[in-house]
């Protein structure tokens, strides 16, 4: 991926720290109440996210996992696309669901090398583990 498809999506990731924190501020989405503990804790992690994971390759694979989840899947969202994207969610739904899924995306990209030999069926099965 180029340059400007990188600066592109650090933009919009900080779009959505930008608004997590006018949130947290007080100025939440129309017609919900502020989940203030969910807006902090995601930007909290966020940070945390930034500073660390970016370095690690199983990470770097989860994303390309989750990028490619995705593009192929109208129904699925990250915990970053909940958040930004979902004004339908309520922050602390997209906190516990991005959790579950980072949880089940980091361990199936532990488990593989590369994403020639990610199996998106059986991304999608474990992800549909979550909706009981």
């Amino acid at each position: 991926m180029g340059d400007d498809a990188d600066i592109g999506r650090h933009d919009r990731r900080h779009a959505g720290v930008d608004e997590l924190h006018r949130e947290a501020r007080g100025l939440g989405r129309k017609g919900e109440e502020v989940d203030h503990d969910a807006i902090a804790d995601l930007a909290v992690e966020n940070e945390l996210e930034m500073r660390s994971a970016t370095a690690d390759p199983v990470f770097l694979l989860k994303r390309k996992i989750e990028l490619k989840m995705e593009q192929t899947y109208r129904d699925y969202f990250s915990k970053y696309s909940m958040v930004t994207f979902r004004e339908d969610l309520p922050y602390s739904y997209a906190m516990k669901r991005g959790r579950a899924q980072d949880e089940i995306l980091m361990k199936y990209a532990a488990g593989i090398n590369s994403m020639a030999e990610f199996d998106e069926q059986e991304v999608l099965r474990l992800i549909h583990t979550l909706d009981g």
